[in-house]
């Protein structure tokens, strides 16, 4: 079993997803980038929304601003943090290797890619704004989504508690009407 396959049963997908879609080419040439693929899966059967009310997962098919935009506009946080002495130990996007955030959680804290020329080779970066940076290694975004909704991740309690894993898990796709 795949991990994605391992994140669809542990989180079920809704049965009508918002924002599921896209040109993909459209967003990866305006990057400069190809995005991994597992991500990917993730907006095709998820689309844009709430991870158990305390995970979002960038989605570049909701915004009406383009997808280096989108991007562009998630990585000056750094920039902006970096002005108040906070330490960025990465380069940023669009340097590669750079720190391309894909996702947050409890809207603080920031889950990052460091990108490579491959995307089978994209790191993960954590970013807790109380304790800096993890690096995560090789593991994938599903891999990291799984650990977190399992009570696995590496990442120490302090940083990530624990009682997210004893949460319920439900994806609430987000209202674009509103």
């Amino acid at each position: 079993m795949t991990p994605f396959d391992e994140l669809l049963e542990l989180l079920p997908p809704p049965s009508h997803p918002v924002a599921a879609g896209g040109d993909w080419s459209a967003v990866e040439a305006s990057l400069g980038l190809t995005l991994p693929r597992d991500y990917k899966n993730f907006i095709s059967h998820y689309g844009a929304g709430v991870i158990s009310g305390t995970i979002l997962i960038g989605n570049p098919f909701v915004r009406p601003v383009p997808a280096r935009a989108f991007w562009e506009n998630w990585v000056d946080i750094y920039r902006d943090i970096a002005k108040y002495g906070t330490k960025i130990s990465y380069d940023l996007y669009p340097d590669c290797p750079g720190l391309l955030p894909c996702g947050s959680y409890a809207d603080v804290n920031i889950i990052n890619w460091l990108t490579d020329t491959s995307p089978d080779r994209w790191k993960l970066i954590y970013f807790s704004h109380s304790a800096g940076f993890f690096d995560l290694e090789t593991i994938s975004l599903a891999q990291f989504l799984v650990q977190l909704l399992t009570g696995t991740t590496t990442l120490p309690s302090n940083v990530m508690s624990p009682r997210l894993a004893a949460q319920p898990k439900y994806f609430l796709p987000v209202d674009l009407e509103v």
